[in-house]
Order: C-alpha cells, then structure tokens, then sequence
C-alpha cells in the first residue's frame, strides 16, 4: 500500500483501516443473507448438509473476493512503480 501511495505511510494506513472495515461489512451482509433457509428441515443431518452447503460457497465467494484484491492491488502497486521509475529517468 505504501508504493501505492508513493511512501505516505499515514494515508496507506488509513485506507487499510477503510479497507478492512469495508471488507468486514460486506461479509457479515452476504452472511446473514446468504444463510437464510426458507425450507423446512426435518433432522440434524439436514441442518449439517445445509450449513455446510452455504458456509463452503461463503468461503469461496470470499477467497474470490481476497485474490480479486490482491490482483487489483499488485497492478496498482505495479503502476506506482512504473510512474515512479519513469519520473525518476526523465
């Protein structure tokens, strides 16, 4: 995050926080939307099978969600490094 911002330490900080948070508040929102069932379950082992099922597909939208991240920010990272080199050689 720092290369990003070009060494400001306090302003990649800050949209860490932001970014935490805001990743934080779309997990607990899928989640609560995600894990309503509205058919009726008749044992235990449909409530497994069925927490299972949605807690699994969570995790995966999540997983998505974190590489999706990582990519945006790699090429972000990759760009502030490319302006910086190209300032630096001009």
């Amino acid at each position: 995050m720092v290369d990003i911002f070009h060494g400001n330490q306090e302003l990649a900080d800050s949209v860490n926080k932001l970014l935490v948070v805001g990743f934080y508040l779309v997990n607990i929102g899928y989640m609560s939307l995600a894990l309503k069932e509205y058919g009726n379950i008749a044992n235990m082992q449909t409530v497994v099978e069925v927490l299972s099922y949605k807690v699994g597909w969570i995790i995966l939208i999540l997983g998505g969600m974190h590489f999706l991240n990582l990519i945006i920010f790699f090429k972000l990272r990759n760009r502030a490094k490319r302006d910086r080199a190209f300032n630096i050689n001009v």
